[in-house]
């Protein structure tokens, strides 16, 4: 259980990936979801967010910002 701010003090012990390529390799691992959702979406889901990892992975700033809001 979180008993900090989630911010600046945390101090749960599980908690979510840091960014998306952890978090695509998480949802990988976690059958019990991929097959409850269905497995065919849930890879299709992997793959597109690996691919935008890859997109992403020299951006910053506004670049980063607008490849997030206006999603090509």
């Amino acid at each position: 259980m979180e008993t900090g701010d989630g911010f600046d003090r945390t101090d749960a012990k599980q908690g979510a990936a840091q960014d998306l390529k952890r978090a695509m390799n998480d949802l990988e691992a976690d059958t019990v979801l991929g097959d409850a959702v269905g497995r065919d979406l849930v890879d299709n889901h992997i793959f597109m967010k690996r691919k935008e990892v890859i997109k992403t992975r020299d951006l910053e700033g506004d670049g980063l910002l607008d490849f997030c809001v206006y999603l090509p």
